[in-house]
């Protein structure tokens, strides 16, 4: 937080890479946070959601990595605007799992 002092940017280029907060509609090798997506699966006839990175050939969206930060679905439709149709979603957990990004599969 800004109130905290130190040193902040709104965004920060390392090489090929721009690391910001909010992902801007169209830029490339972009890591951004804010919307902390999660995604679901169905395994053993239950849906599982977990906290899950989104990526495609632009840009990579991280998900929360605190317990009391909320998740948006991946299926949002502010989330399905950002990322391209080869999307893919990579579930958290014991066993990261990846699968094409829910929202979309056609």
């Amino acid at each position: 937080p800004v109130g905290l002092g130190g040193t902040h940017l709104g965004e920060i280029t390392l090489g090929p890479l721009t690391f910001r907060h909010i992902s801007a509609s169209e830029s490339r090798g972009e890591v951004s946070g804010h919307y902390h997506p999660k995604a679901s699966i169905r395994a053993r006839g239950r849906s599982i959601s977990r906290p899950a990175f989104l990526f495609d050939s632009k840009r990579l969206i991280l998900p929360a990595y605190g317990t009391f930060t909320g998740g948006l679905r991946s299926q949002s439709r502010v989330l399905c605007d950002l990322m391209g149709p080869e999307a893919r979603a990579v579930l958290t957990g014991p066993q990261p799992v990846a699968i094409p990004m829910p929202g979309k599969m056609r």
